[in-house]
């Protein structure tokens, strides 16, 4: 019993089921290479900038010897003075970031 009467000529030949399989495959191949060919340099620098965002962390480190920051409890809140040379690692670590951030655009 067939819910349609002409269900029998409505199954894919072998030949219809290759043409279906070789369009969805240039269909597919077709669309990665024109994302490729529109987004492609966009992507390599996101993938640049991550991977030198992960190094980015072991070669500026922020760390402080002891003793290099002094506590003050004074009036009701708590006053830091660090040492002059932390501060230029602070800033040199900003500007490096800095520069990292403007090699993606």
């Amino acid at each position: 019993v067939s819910i349609w009467p002409a269900m029998d000529d409505m199954r894919l030949s072998r030949h219809d089921a290759a043409k279906v399989f070789l369009s969805c495959s240039l269909l597919v191949i077709s669309t990665a290479l024109l994302f490729v060919f529109l987004h492609g340099n966009c992507v390599y620098k996101l993938r640049k900038f991550s991977s030198e965002l992960s190094l980015f962390h072991s070669s500026h480190p922020l760390q402080t010897p002891l003793g290099e920051l002094h506590v003050e409890k004074g009036e009701g809140r708590i006053l830091v003075q660090e040492d002059s040379s932390f501060s230029e690692r602070v800033l040199q670590w900003h500007r490096d970031f800095l520069s990292l951030q403007r090699s993606i655009d």
